[in-house]
C-alpha cells in the first residue's frame, strides 16, 4: 500500500512539474492537477508540490517558486 501510494505521489509531482508555471495561480494549477488525478485531494497535491520542490530546487529556482507557492497555499486549506 505504501509503495502505490508513493508511486502515485511521484506521478503527481511530475505532473505538477510538467504544468507549474511562474505566477500561476494555485487554485489553476490544482484543478489542472485534479483533472490528471481525480481522485487526488489537495493534501495529496500539497505533499506532491513539496515532493517536486525538493526535487527540483538546484535544477529551476522558478519552478521552484511556483511549486512552493503551491504547496504554501494548499497546506492548511480545507479539503475539497
Amino acid at each position: 500500500m505504501h509503495d502505490k501510494k508513493l508511486r502515485e505521489t511521484e506521478d503527481m509531482a511530475n505532473t505538477i512539474k510538467e504544468l507549474a508555471r511562474p505566477g500561476m495561480k494555485p487554485k489553476a494549477l490544482i484543478e489542472a492537477v485534479k483533472a490528471r488525478h481525480p481522485a487526488a485531494t489537495k493534501k495529496d497535491i500539497a505533499r506532491a508540490a513539496f515532493l517536486s520542490v525538493i526535487i527540483s530546487a538546484e535544477y529551476d529556482p522558478e519552478d521552484t517558486q511556483a511549486l512552493h507557492d503551491l504547496a504554501m497555499d494548499t497546506r492548511d486549506s480545507p479539503e475539497t
